[in-house]
């Protein structure tokens, strides 16, 4: 309770905007960063504790999202999708915020059509392309350059030694979006009612843009720097096969 009540005591003491603000037998003090200062000291004094300091932060990342999607039938065999959408992240600057993530299919009923027989239950082929986009990895606003005090730390003797400000991230307002586009082309099939049934799919997926935390070489001052690596791409593609047989078959 008394911790609570010294930490209660030094928000309150506090006017206007700060990141840290602790005390000990070596005096008082408070830091901010916006407007920068850290010459400034509480009007308080320890309660029961010898040394106190706390720490804050607030970092909300936003995520918008909008999409559409359309369907479009013809003579029940052939099946049209166009789907768009668009997400926004807090994460990239204004110029590059939003991305613009479109994608289409398109499916053949092959098993009504005329010239197949009776035992072929189902027969499909399909057809898809997208792009959709990934943020995740970047963290709270690595497109600007932040400066935050480093923690403090307290000695043996209980005295907070006061930290100095640093470099959290670098400035990159050319940062976007991850893309990656999706091609898959699929057959399913089923024979007597779908007794006997599967599918085949190749797909490939081709990543691009990639978001890469590359470290700063010493003796830089800057921690690290977030970037899009132009001429790096991620492929994976391959093929899928499933199967499935009904040994079983009953009324009941």
């Amino acid at each position: 309770e008394i911790l609570i009540e010294d930490v209660n005591n030094i928000r309150s003491s506090i006017d206007g905007p700060y990141q840290q603000a602790g005390f000990a037998s070596n005096g008082t003090f408070v830091n901010s960063i916006n407007p920068f200062e850290d010459t400034n000291t509480l009007g308080i004094s320890s309660g029961g504790y010898a040394s106190v300091w706390v720490d804050t932060f607030d970092n909300t990342d936003e995520l918008q999202s909008f999409f559409a999607r359309a369907n479009y039938s013809l003579n029940d065999k052939f099946l049209f999708t166009a789907t768009v959408r668009a997400d926004g992240s807090s994460r990239f600057s204004e110029d590059n915020r939003y991305g613009y993530f479109p994608s289409g299919a398109f499916a053949w009923k092959i098993n009504e059509e005329d010239f197949i027989g009776d035992n072929i239950s189902t027969l499909k082929l399909r057809i898809g392309a997208g792009v959709t986009g990934n943020q995740e990895g970047l963290g709270y606003a690595n497109f600007l350059r932040r400066v935050r005090f480093s923690e403090p730390s307290i000695s043996d003797s209980g005295e907070i030694l006061r930290p100095g400000a640093q470099t959290v991230a670098v400035q990159n307002p050319d940062l976007k979006w991850e893309s990656t586009l999706d091609l898959n082309v699929g057959l399913d099939f089923g024979f007597n009612l779908d007794r006997f049934s599967g599918s085949v799919d190749f797909y490939r997926k081709e990543t691009n843009d990639l978001l890469f935390r590359q470290g700063a070489a010493a003796p830089a001052a800057d921690p690290f720097v977030f970037k899009n690596l132009e001429d790096g791409t991620i492929i994976n593609q391959g093929v899928e096969v499933a199967l499935n047989y009904d040994f079983i078959q009953s009324e009941d």
